[in-house]
């Protein structure tokens, strides 16, 4: 059962490593391999009559026919026609991934195939994530029945009835996931409500924003997400150029906390963890100090890594639930996907000042709205979780943990939260 669950994942993934511009292309390849793969099960003796009695809810007997791209007699294209022996029409389908879909449309296909005595069916498949925002084209026309229904809801329906079960979990998961990261690397978020693991992971995140401000004083922003030159990882990082040495946080090691150039070849352990409410030590400020003295002087590779050899931590080190826990939120933030699939926002920018976060910006005609996320509760409020808020029309709202959630499931749920927020 696993295996086949995870072959539709993998097809989305891997076009996600082949396609990796963001363009109206790349989503019409996704939806055209969605399109056709559902022409492909269909045609699989026996499917069409399950489809037209699990999904559709209706009764039909006798030869059931299902064309692709059929053209209507306006000249409509639909995805997918099923008719009956007498030719008249069951059912259209429209397969969406990313394409919008207006109460307008279901009006034009009402003209193209109404019959208010059969009401055909104008079904409409998309994302889960993207159910919220086309609710309101469940309402009821004469001639038409609107359904609007998640490809998860449909595959799962059909894998339970069809001997072809493998082949609908394959096309369910390919649909819910094209376009997003599999994100099966995450750990759980177990730990992530614990007060005593949200002060420690305050501690580090201040910690590491205290490093950097010692290192840089005044003369750049604070660490914050990177989402410049076409970046397309979780990178949280302050200043760090081609030539120039920075300050780089990153949850997925052990270190931490890190001056690098270009990692993974030319970075080094800072060796400094957590200090209660960020303060650094005596000895931690030395440490920036002369490592800033000693990358300005531009000492060459040896000089440099004489310098890191040797060095003991200073402050307490990152404990693995920790990291685990801020590796689930930092996650959020991937860029690819607050503009792309997950989110849809039109830009996202860092958040300005020292929280870790980002504003992400939709424009859609004259309408503008900004909405903000971040990596733990504003600043006068305590790290009594790891979480991220979400910061909307004057109010921080943490997405916190459910019991026994996976951290893929709560990355896709803040994402949902945010998409949800945002186009409101």
């Amino acid at each position: 059962m696993e295996l086949n669950v995870s072959a539709g994942v993998m097809m989305a993934d891997a076009m996600g490593s082949v396609y990796r511009s963001w363009s109206d292309a790349t989503k019409r390849r996704y939806e055209a391999l969605a399109q056709h793969q559902l022409g492909f099960v269909l045609r699989q003796q026996g499917e069409l009559a399950l489809f037209v009695r699990y999904v559709l809810k209706r009764r039909a007997s006798g030869w059931l026919t299902v064309s692709e791209e059929r053209l209507s007699s306006s000249g409509r294209r639909f995805d997918h026609e099923i008719s009956d022996a007498q030719d008249h029409v069951i059912a259209v389908i429209e397969d969406k991934i990313f394409a919008g879909f207006s109460p307008g449309q279901i009006e034009a296909y009402a003209n193209d195939i109404g019959d208010a005595n059969r009401r055909p069916v104008v079904l409409v498949l998309l994302p889960e994530h993207r159910k919220p925002s086309l609710s309101e084209l469940r309402r009821v026309t004469p001639k038409v029945e609107v359904k609007v229904e998640s490809w998860k809801a449909v595959c799962t329906t059909m894998a339970a009835v069809s001997p072809n079960e493998h082949l609908w979990r394959t096309l369910g998961d390919f649909a819910e996931q094209a376009g997003l990261p599999s994100l099966q690397d995450l750990p759980s978020t177990e730990g992530m409500n614990d007060s005593d693991l949200g002060r420690d992971a305050g501690d580090l995140v201040r910690s590491a924003q205290a490093v950097a401000k010692q290192y840089w004083g005044n003369e750049r922003s604070p660490l914050n997400f990177s989402f410049h030159g076409g970046n397309q990882r979780v990178w949280i990082q302050s200043g760090m150029t081609s030539s120039n040495y920075g300050v780089e946080l990153d949850f997925e090691s052990s270190h931490c906390i890190y001056v690098a150039k270009n990692r993974p070849s030319d970075w080094y352990a800072m060796m400094i963890g957590q200090f209660r409410g960020g303060i650094l030590s005596r000895q931690a400020v030395d440490r920036i100090e002369r490592w800033r003295r000693s990358a300005a002087s531009k000492y060459p590779t040896r000089e440099l890594d004489r310098f890191f050899e040797g060095l003991r931590w200073l402050g307490t080190r990152p404990d693995q639930y920790t990291s685990e826990a801020l590796r689930v939120t930092a996650a959020v933030f991937q860029p690819r996907y607050l503009t792309g699939a997950a989110v849809e926002a039109t830009r996202v920018r860092s958040a300005r000042g020292s929280r870790l976060g980002a504003v992400l910006t939709l424009e859609a005609g004259n309408r503008k709205r900004e909405v903000s996320a971040f990596i733990g509760p504003p600043h006068d409020e305590d790290w009594d979780r790891v979480a991220v808020y979400i910061s909307a029309d004057w109010k921080d709202t943490p997405v916190t943990a459910l019991r026994s959630e996976s951290g893929p499931d709560y990355v896709r749920r803040v994402w949902s939260k945010l998409r949800t927020v945002l186009h409101e």
